[in-house]
């Protein structure tokens, strides 16, 4: 994020939001499926460690399953993860070889419409040459951005139904591993036919169980991101348009320059040609502050981008010093730990509660330091863009003046010019000595645009909260539906 507020250009903000977006929803898939395994180890240590308690079967027989399972389960991660790896190996260099193809194929392309274009434009104007040969080149340019950003959303969709597979592989292999042992304690005679049913039974409930507590995690984290997401793109606007107002500026005073010399031509005893030649250098001094001032923010903005990293690195550790996040660690691992007890059944309800409270907590609280870090950031980053708009404001003003000056000093002695005793551009009552007044004007239109983008941004949050609501509600229609269902079918 601070990359994207930094040093990506204006215009490739939004992309590069969308960007973050997606990899953060890719993240938090991955987090929460390895959440969901550790969870689904610990109801199924929790259904197993009960068994002696309850006079079912003897300790040792008890232990025997537990190992048996455990080791099931690491063999069973051992031959996903070498799946997983083939496959998603295989991918990358089918999809390495469709991007080649694919921007061979463009190349192909783009070169017979630049040979083209050159047959069609042998007999124009060499200037007109030139103008055609850089929009097309522009044009091929946008074309294979264009391209590879198609070719990375069809690789991304691909990688992403590689791993849905894998998921859903995992989770009927975690039910079959289950099942099976159950079977097999059965057969070996250490665990009853009717136990063995109804600890099946069991399962399936705190499988039920789980996917509710899941459906809450879910729904805050889809929150959490969409809300970071509709907060980012309100920063991102923010500084799209004070870059808008740094154009504006300019734009509105070389308007401003050209209206005023061209007040000054009428009537005047000075040569066209001179007055040209003075429009032409106030032009240019107005190009070059414009990019002394870019190159100011550019260099600036770099300097800042450590410093906000580390700001932002320092903070978190702030929030989560080693002690708190040890202890962070060790409720993690008493939630996970406590379920191996061999002496008493636990109750898996409360077990699943407390997960659901911890993840959501910590998903909350994560969630509220990122965001007040990307405000920070961005208000840093206006403060400087400020900062340096104002130092070039005098220098701007200060164009005028000059021109002013420059044009009664090519008069004859005694000459005067009423254009030049009065501000320019009288018609519209604004010009280039009034810089300041015209950046006063675009602050004041980019304040009211901010908080129509405000206005904006927290009627989202009141639409993602109720989302979120209705979210759960409807998950929980559908689950009992689904119950009911399978309760007339059995």
């Amino acid at each position: 994020m601070v990359d994207v507020m930094v040093l990506e250009d204006p215009q490739n903000m939004y992309q590069g939001l969308d960007n973050i977006e997606m990899s953060s929803l890719l993240q938090a898939s991955t987090n929460l499926e390895a959440t969901r395994i550790q969870i689904y180890k610990d109801v199924m240590s929790c259904l197993l460690a009960g068994l002696q308690s309850q006079g079912h079967v003897s300790a040792q027989a008890q232990q025997r399953l537990l190992s048996v399972v455990h080791g099931q389960l690491l063999g069973m991660e051992g031959r996903l993860k070498e799946e997983q790896g083939a496959r998603m190996a295989a991918l990358a260099g089918q999809c390495n070889l469709e991007t080649h193809e694919e921007m061979e194929a463009e190349h192909r392309r783009q070169a017979a419409e630049k040979a083209q274009a050159e047959r069609l434009c042998q007999h124009a104007a060499h200037q007109e040459l030139l103008q055609c040969s850089i929009l097309l080149e522009k044009l091929h340019k946008l074309s294979q951005s264009h391209l590879r950003r198609v070719l990375l959303v069809r690789h991304e969709d691909a990688s992403a139904k590689v791993q849905r597979e894998i998921i859903e592989w995992r989770r009927v292999e975690l039910h079959k591993i289950f099942s099976e042992e159950l079977e097999e304690a059965t057969r070996m005679g250490e665990l009853e036919k009717s136990t063995a049913k109804s600890l099946q039974h069991e399962y399936f409930t705190c499988q039920d169980q789980l996917e509710e507590v899941l459906d809450v995690v879910v729904a805050n984290q889809r929150y959490v991101l969409a809300e970071r997401s509709a907060q980012r793109k309100f920063l991102v606007h923010s500084l799209h348009s004070l870059d808008g107002l740094i154009s504006d500026t300019f734009s509105s005073t070389s308007s401003n320059l050209e209206s005023w010399f061209t007040l000054i031509r009428r009537g005047s005893i000075v040569p066209s040609e001179q007055l040209d030649q003075l429009e032409e250098k106030a032009q240019k001094e107005l190009v070059m502050l414009r990019q002394r001032l870019d190159e100011t923010l550019n260099q600036e903005k770099g300097s800042m981008r450590c410093g906000l990293i580390n700001k932002r690195r320092e903070l978190i550790s702030n929030m989560f010093p080693v002690l708190q996040l040890r202890v962070h660690k060790q409720r993690q691992k008493d939630l996970s730990s406590i379920t191996k007890s061999l002496e008493e059944k636990i109750d898996v309800a409360h077990h699943l509660q407390c997960w659901q409270n911890l993840l959501t907590t910590h998903s909350l609280e994560l969630a509220e330091l990122i965001n007040n870090l990307d405000e920070e950031g961005a208000a840093d980053i206006r403060k400087v863009t400020m900062r340096g708009i104002q130092g070039v404001i005098a220098d701007v003003k200060a164009i005028q003046p000059s021109a002013s000056q420059a044009v009664l000093a090519l008069l004859p002695p005694g000459a005067k010019h009423p254009m030049l005793q009065v501000e320019p551009d009288v018609g519209s009552g604004q010009g280039a000595g009034r810089g300041a007044s015209a950046l006063l004007q675009g602050q004041e239109r980019l304040h009211q645009d901010g908080k129509a983008a405000l206005r904006t941004l927290s009627c989202t949050r009141e639409s993602l909260q109720e989302g979120m609501e209705q979210e759960l509600q409807e998950q929980k229609e559908l689950r009992a539906h689904w119950r009911d269902f399978f309760r007339s079918v059995i």
